[in-house]
């Protein structure tokens, strides 16, 4: 806060000097409404500052915009913090927008940039993070992708490792969704795969990502044998092996791979050791037998 109060008063404070050709009364407006936002006098900065943006001798400013991407930004900290859908946070975003567009001498470039860095765009992927779950998936996806938008508009360098963080974790949840109910829930094993397979094209080395897509694969296969009816015909139990070895083969490059980046897994262990017997690889599963047990 006194950080944000300095930047102000070297600024708002001198309105008079940059609000060239704008009413007294106007800029009193953008002083009052930066007077009553150090004050926290928040519902009244905004009034002030709200009248002032829908005035013609102002609203053309970037720092009438600056400012009211601040006092819009404490009042969803104060009114909305933690509503994925908040109001204000958004008004606050194009607040901070709008000010960018208008400052034509970057006057403000460094401040709106890094409100929107590292002030605005954060609360959505806490929010994406915090609402990731098998039930409120949907909303988290929302919210990482206005987090994803945002920071393609400031930095689009920060994007990459919390992409590979948020769709390692939102792959899990489908694979969960799915592994609940296979019969229903058919549809999230798809959207699991995509998720994996998407943190692969960014990182091909991610270890979790090859696991995890190499488990759903070969879940998918073991399961396919594990449910056979006892008194299924021996056409559709050939049908249904075949289908379960082309499940092992999808799943085995990517289990290798997990293994190559870290021999030491158990569970990757395992699990090669699983797909070499069933595709009847009679060494390959001798070796991976001994080192799991």
């Amino acid at each position: 806060m006194t950080y944000m109060r300095n930047v102000f008063r070297s600024l708002v404070m001198g309105a008079a000097l940059m609000l060239t050709g704008v009413s007294n009364a106007q800029v009193e407006k953008v002083q009052l409404a930066f007077k009553c936002y150090s004050a926290q006098k928040l519902d009244s900065a905004k009034l002030l500052i709200d009248a002032a943006c829908k005035d013609s001798s102002t609203s053309s400013q970037a720092v009438t915009w600056n400012l009211r991407g601040y006092i819009y930004k404490e009042l969803y900290k104060m009114k909305e913090k933690g509503s994925s859908r908040s109001p204000m946070r958004e008004e606050a975003l194009a607040a901070f927008k709008r000010s960018m567009a208008l400052d034509k001498e970057a006057e403000f470039k460094t401040d709106n940039t890094n409100n929107i860095r590292s002030a605005i765009a954060p609360t959505y992927y806490n929010d994406a993070a915090t609402l990731l779950d098998t039930t409120h998936y949907m909303e988290s996806e929302y919210c990482y992708n206005r987090f994803r938008e945002i920071m393609l508009l400031v930095d689009s360098s920060k994007i990459k490792s919390k992409e590979m963080e948020y769709y390692l974790a939102l792959g899990g949840v489908y694979q969960r969704l799915y592994e609940s109910n296979r019969r229903v829930n058919g549809r999230f094993f798809d959207l699991s795969q995509k998720a994996f397979s998407r943190v692969l094209t960014l990182d091909p080395d991610n270890v979790s990502a090859n696991y995890n897509l190499g488990i759903l694969y070969y879940n998918q296969g073991a399961t396919l044998i594990n449910e056979q009816d006892y008194d299924i015909d021996l056409v559709a139990f050939e049908q249904i092996q075949d289908k379960s070895k082309d499940l092992f083969r999808l799943s085995r490059p990517y289990m290798e791979k997990a293994y190559q980046l870290d021999t030491k897994n158990e569970s990757t262990i395992k699990g090669l050791c699983g797909i070499y017997f069933s595709l009847h690889e009679t060494e390959k599963y001798e070796k991976f037998k001994c080192k799991a047990e």
